[in-house]
């Protein structure tokens, strides 16, 4: 289950969330020493100092102590230390010197010493192994560092930056926006709500309305996902002072929940417990009642227990998990937890996501071509004007398009020529972006809106094209016809994206989805 951070009216972030939420940027800005135009490098190294870094502290759970523990004091290897304890004493304390004998003790300690040993071994090489991975992903986040746009690690948020954020991005710490565009956030890691709600930079919480920090609409917080549109903000707060900070050290306090391999050794250690419980005094009764040596009695009872008790069995156990966890690994899967091995190897379906390609990580613009499948460069053109001048979400595709344009055109000439006005954001819903310029050689500021997206999208919210020259209307057929050619080039393996045009579009100011 899902649960929102502390609501605690002492909580001293939740004060400074509300306080800042009905500031206006101006007020923000002045309370946190920041500048639209973002911070130095060295301001930001003196505000992590002073406010810390974007570090969020969780993994109790993975120290070596822990798995130590974890190790060595399970139910069943509890039961062989008490039986370890008893047999000291009745075969080797309280006997006499010829009859002294170890062997049953040093045989208990010696399996739950490589029981214990090859778990905590085995655990921390998985620990490690994930570590080391989680070090080998970098997450970045566009700030305004020292007066320009940077792609910079996470981490290195400080309170006082000046954030960019566009569909896809993941807000890096808790914001005040200080613009927004048709920008839409899902909350659904604080709150569990799927449906994404709209934040606007200049509306403040309504009076009366204003309890539910969450839905603040000119606040961004971290963990949460931009699902459309683009905006700027401010960061307020980072780390563990962040909402999702709180939320995630909430979480990490409690205990990791238990395996059904832990439920059953910790069944088969409280049978055997009864076993003995039953058994061991019903034999020294008997046993004392027909012979009268209650001592020998005694001895005998604590024997009868121990043999009860399968001392092979976490040895055999841990072997197991550990040969399950070492076959995962030779397939490239990294079992954190050997314990869930066993749960792993009862499930009868397992539902996975397709999350990516192995690639290159790039994208080569192959073709730029017209209706007719002819190459021309007012398609490139077109496209270049789109990519180079959105401020959204700039992906692998529009860096090709900006490097194909780049070896093709004069883009000097291309930014010299053409202002940007405005722009609506990509957005997963609609699968478009477009931007607006105006050409201020040629056609005196004619404005123009360059839409680029996928084919279906595209076609679905044109009503003309242009071939050979010539504006003709699109109709059914010649849809049927365009969408035919991007079939056979989808089977090439190409990447199909169409782009659109329209001239003198609605007046300045008025562009929105």
């Amino acid at each position: 289950m899902l649960r929102k951070p502390s609501t605690n009216a002492s909580n001293p972030d939740l004060k400074l969330v509300k306080k800042i939420a009905r500031e206006t940027r101006t007020e923000t800005l002045a309370r946190l020493h920041a500048s639209a135009e973002g911070l130095s490098s060295k301001q930001a190294e003196e505000n992590r100092k002073e406010y810390g870094s974007n570090k969020i502290a969780t993994n109790k759970h993975d120290s070596k102590l822990r798995f130590l523990a974890e190790a060595f004091l399970t139910p069943f290897t509890m039961v062989l230390l008490i039986l370890a304890t008893l047999s000291l004493f009745t075969d080797y304390i309280f006997v006499p010197a010829n009859q002294k004998d170890l062997s049953t003790v040093v045989i208990m300690l010696l399996m739950v010493f490589i029981s214990g040993i090859t778990s905590f071994v085995q655990n921390v090489r998985s620990s490690n192994a994930v570590n080391d991975l989680l070090k080998m992903v970098s997450v970045t986040t566009n700030i305004k560092r020292d007066g320009k746009d940077q792609e910079l690690p996470t981490k290195s948020v400080v309170v006082g930056d000046i954030i960019n954020v566009a569909a896809g991005n993941m807000v890096p710490a808790d914001m005040r926006l200080l613009r927004s565009k048709d920008l839409f956030c899902s909350s659904s890691s604080l709150n569990g709500e799927s449906k994404p709600v709209e934040k606007i930079a200049t509306k403040v919480p309504e009076f009366g309305k204003d309890k539910d920090y969450l839905d603040y609409p000119n606040i961004l917080y971290e963990g949460t996902t931009i699902v459309s549109g683009s905006g700027v903000g401010v960061v307020f707060a980072t780390g563990e002072h962040t909402m999702f900070g709180k939320l995630a050290q909430d979480i990490s306090r409690n205990d990791i929940k238990e395996t059904t391999f832990d439920v059953g050794i910790k069944n088969i250690s409280k049978l055997l417990i009864t076993m003995t419980a039953i058994i061991a005094p019903l034999v020294f009764i008997i046993n004392g009642l027909t012979k009268g040596d209650w001592i020998n009695a005694l001895i005998f009872a604590i024997a009868t227990a121990v043999g009860l008790t399968p001392e092979m069995l976490p040895v055999i156990v841990t072997t197991n998990l550990v040969k399950g966890s070492v076959e995962m690994s030779k397939h490239g899967t990294i079992v954190k937890k050997m314990n869930s091995i066993q749960n792993f190897g009862s499930a009868d379906v397992l539902c996975t996501d397709k999350t990516g390609t192995l690639t290159q990580d790039k994208v080569v613009l192959e073709r730029h071509y017209d209706l007719n499948l002819r190459e021309t460069k007012h398609v490139l053109e077109l496209s270049y004007l789109n990519s180079y001048y959105q401020t959204g979400m700039k992906d692998l595709i529009d860096k090709a398009v900006i490097d194909a344009a780049g070896d093709e055109l004069n883009v000097n000439e291309i930014q010299r020529d053409y202002d940007k006005i405005d722009e609506i954001p990509f957005d997963f819903n609609r699968r478009r972006m477009s931007v607006v310029v105006a050409n201020s050689d040629k056609e005196h500021g004619e404005h123009l809106l360059v839409t680029k997206g996928a084919a279906e999208e595209m076609l679905s919210v044109s009503t003309k094209m242009e071939s050979k020259g010539k504006i003709l209307p699109l109709t059914e057929d010649r849809k049927k016809d365009i969408l035919a050619k991007i079939d056979d080039m989808n089977d090439d393996g190409l990447r199909v994206i169409m782009v659109g045009y329209k001239k003198n579009p609605a007046p300045v100011g008025e562009f929105s989805v």
